[in-house]
């Protein structure tokens, strides 16, 4: 093996040089890069909950040495929009170790993450957070935002997806999705539109960052969608000067 490259686990590879390509050859098998920095056995969407744990174990590692300069940028954009509301219940679906809760002023949370790890560092933080929808009953869904946050380009499925379907009408989503891959951006969307909900979409490629930002909600939600609008855009022009007061929501 390239000595360039080490194993972290379940097939991920973490490129110790950076900025390699798309795909490499890694241990008789194409890898694709993620987070400009690993080596993936498969697609993001396609990968088993054991790889996702190594990922999540790394990043959480990094995370105390090198802030993600980017993820915090997403993040306090959906800090901004969850402030549109006055001590909003959310659902968090993907918190990590991370819960949004604090920062957006909960009074009321539920955090999803398939890491047991994640979920019980979440928990000590004081917050509730299961390890599958399943745990999740419909009166947990009575909330103002769903937050996914660096979650929706992982495997999700059909009983995460209707969670939020359950949601109530004047309630909103929120989580981005990576423009690397196209064709999962457009099915994630298909998806939520599915589920009854309309979505707005702004793509941030032309300022650099390589993520569409999402928000969604029943026809109901017209009037907070708009308040989403703008907060989510004002804080990416603070974040991404590059964006612009003239960036537009597609939906």
């Amino acid at each position: 093996m390239n000595e360039r490259y080490i194993h972290l686990g379940s097939g991920v590879f973490l490129d110790h040089l950076g900025a390699g390509p798309e795909q490499a050859f890694i241990e008789g098998r194409i890898r694709h890069r993620f987070m400009d920095a690993l080596y993936l056995p498969s697609q993001t969407h396609l990968l088993e909950a054991n790889a996702i744990r190594v990922i999540n174990k790394w990043r959480d590692e990094q995370l105390v040495v090198y802030p993600l300069l980017h993820r915090d940028r997403v993040r306090r954009i959906g800090v901004a929009v969850g402030r549109v509301f006055c001590a909003p219940r959310v659902l968090e679906i993907g918190c990590g170790g991370y819960p949004i809760a604090a920062e957006v002023g909960a009074s009321a949370y539920v955090g999803l993450d398939i890491d047991p790890a994640a979920a019980q560092a979440a928990t000590a933080l004081g917050v509730r957070v299961v390890t599958t929808p399943l745990e999740i009953f419909r009166e947990a869904t009575e909330v103002d935002i769903v937050f996914s946050l660096f979650a929706m380009q992982f495997a999700i499925d059909d009983d995460t997806l209707n969670l939020i379907e359950l949601i109530p009408n004047t309630a909103i989503a929120f989580f981005n999705l990576p423009t690397r891959d196209n064709a999962l951006a457009e099915t994630r969307v298909r998806q939520i539109e599915s589920r009854g909900l309309a979505t707005s979409i702004l793509d941030l490629t032309a300022a650099g960052p390589k993520d569409r930002l999402v928000l969604a909600g029943k026809s109901e939600a017209a009037l907070v969608m708009a308040k989403a609008r703008r907060a989510a855009q004002m804080q990416a022009c603070a974040e991404w000067p590059l964006v612009g007061s003239e960036a537009i929501w597609q939906d």
